[in-house]
């Protein structure tokens, strides 16, 4: 598959750098008009060292890991079956307020990844004036 994308950008950008480029770009945008920001994925990386630019341009938006930086870095475990790294990641932004979250290991004939989840507070989420 990265192949196949790699083939298809004509500018020569890497496949990941693109990606990246076009996830802060839609990031930037949903910010501009006020949306709070959670994304939750496989990023085939560390989360808490990988992909150094990436992570860094979200944080500079407000937005962190937040399993990691609640529970401290040292104390998430791996979250693919076969690895020593947690892979999977839960971004949001600062203002949103996680009660509790983590990862949890899911049914193998379903996923080689522990299930990622995260309870934030409806307020944070949805203000506090919405009646």
């Amino acid at each position: 598959m990265y192949q196949q994308q790699q083939s298809r950008i004509k500018d020569g950008t890497e496949v990941l750098r693109k990606y990246d480029d076009d996830l802060i770009s839609l990031v930037d945008t949903m910010m501009e008009e006020g949306f709070r920001i959670i994304i939750m994925g496989d990023f085939n990386m560390d989360v808490r060292s990988g992909r150094k630019r990436l992570i860094r341009s979200l944080k500079e938006r407000g937005i962190v890991e937040r399993i990691t930086s609640r529970y401290g870095a040292e104390n998430v475990t791996n979250t693919y079956r076969w690895g020593k790294d947690p892979i999977d990641g839960l971004f949001a932004s600062e203002e949103l307020e996680m009660v509790r979250g983590g990862h949890r290991a899911g049914n193998p004939a379903l996923s080689d990844h522990k299930f990622i989840w995260g309870e934030f507070t409806y307020d944070s989420i949805l203000g506090k004036e919405r009646g």
